[in-house]
């Protein structure tokens, strides 16, 4: 576009005389005014107007961005910072239970206490039974009966599983 002045020049100034289109080539000032109010230079001036403009929305929207992600990013740090201090501790804890536990629970300990308590479950249903076995109505003496029984059944069960090491421990 630069190099060529002559594409802005409309018809009216080819018409001139051999010395005028001379003298007006030649007159740096006088070409930039009459580009300045030709109508195809004020076209190509808005279109880069707003070329620019839409380039600035996209950079201070870029801008925003990236402040917004130093913001969240520095968010994020800081709630990961807190997490590793709460799992840090929780760890710490975690041991600490461990070793409170293993040196009052161990395994046989357990197991018997759950021994200890069928055993209470048995002598409570046989005193059970020798205070309601004259009773009516059965119906009812049964739900008792039933209520009782299970838990007995149930520890039993949890025993024996753990006998044989098909579950991890008394939970």
């Amino acid at each position: 576009m630069a190099s060529n002045p002559k594409s802005l020049i409309s018809k009216q100034i080819t018409n001139l005389t051999p010395e005028y289109k001379r003298y007006f080539l030649g007159s740096y000032d006088l070409i930039r005014g009459y580009a300045l109010l030709s109508s195809d230079y004020r076209k190509l001036e808005e279109q880069l107007i707003s070329l620019l403009d839409s380039f600035c929305e996209t950079l201070i929207g870029t801008i925003h961005l990236l402040t917004d992600y130093n913001y969240y990013s520095t968010e994020i740090r800081n709630h990961i910072n807190v997490l590793e201090k709460l799992y840090k501790n929780f760890v710490e804890l975690q041991t600490h239970q461990f070793q409170l536990l293993s040196s009052n629970f161990n395994q046989s300990f357990m197991r018997s206490r759950i021994k200890k308590l069928i055993d209470q479950d048995d002598e409570a249903t046989l005193d059970w039974y020798r205070t309601h076995k004259k009773k009516e109505p059965v119906t009812g003496i049964l739900e008792e009966f039933k209520a009782m029984r299970k838990t007995h059944h149930l520890r039993q069960e949890k025993l024996h599983r753990w006998q044989e090491e098909r579950v991890s421990g008394p939970i």
